[in-house]
C-alpha cells in the first residue's frame, strides 16, 4: 500500500477504537496521532519510505538486515511492539494508538499481491485471495471507506 494509504487506515483505526473505547476529544487526538505514527513504523525496513528516509541509518541497516516486508511486517514485531510498549507501564492511549496503527499497516500489506511473512522468520507470504492492487483503484476505494466510515463513528457518536 502507499504511504498515504497507509495514514488514513492508521488514523481510521485508531479513531474506530478510540470512539469504542468512548474517549473524550483530546485522548482521541492523541491515540489518532499514535495510529499514524504506528501506520508508518512497519517501512522502518525500506530506506526510502516515508519512515525510512527520516531515520535513514537505521532504516538501511534494518533493510540490509532482514529486507522489506521482513521481520517489521510480522506477528513477532508485533509481539515486541507491544512487549516495549507495556513491559513498565499501563497501557496508556498513545500505546495503543501505536499498535493499531502498526497492526492496520500489516492489515494493509496483507491485502495486497505481495502479502506479508505473518510468521516470520518463516518468509512465507500471505495475503488475501483476490489481493488489492497498490496504488489502483480497489485501495482508493478502501481507503476513501475507512475514511468515511470513522468519520461516520465520529460523528454518529457526538450525536448520540
Amino acid at each position: 500500500m502507499l504511504a498515504k494509504t497507509h495514514v488514513i487506515f492508521g488514523a481510521g483505526s485508531a479513531l474506530v477504537v478510540s470512539q469504542v473505547m468512548h474517549l473524550p476529544l483530546s485522548p482521541s487526538i492523541l491515540m489518532v496521532s499514535a495510529g499514524v505514527i504506528g501506520s508508518l513504523l512497519p517501512d522502518i525496513d525500506h530506506p526510502t519510505s516515508t519512515f525510512g528516509r527520516r531515520i535513514w541509518p537505521a532504516s538501511l541497516i534494518i533493510s540490509k538486515v532482514f529486507g522489506h516486508r521482513g521481520i517489521t511486517h510480522s506477528l513477532l514485531a508485533v509481539s515486541a511492539l507491544v512487549f516495549l510498549l507495556v513491559s513498565n507501564q499501563h497501557l496508556s492511549k498513545t500505546s495503543l494508538g501505536l499498535i493499531v496503527g502498526y497492526l492496520s499497516h500489516l492489515f494493509g500489506d496483507f491485502i495486497t499481491p505481495h502479502g506479508i511473512p505473518v510468521f516470520w522468520p518463516i518468509k512465507k507470504c500471505y495475503r488475501i485471495p483476490r489481493p488489492i492492487k497498490t496504488g489502483g483503484f480497489g485501495e482508493s476505494v478502501l481507503a476513501t471507506g475507512v475514511l468515511l466510515a470513522g468519520a461516520a463513528w465520529v460523528w454518529n457518536a457526538h450525536l448520540s
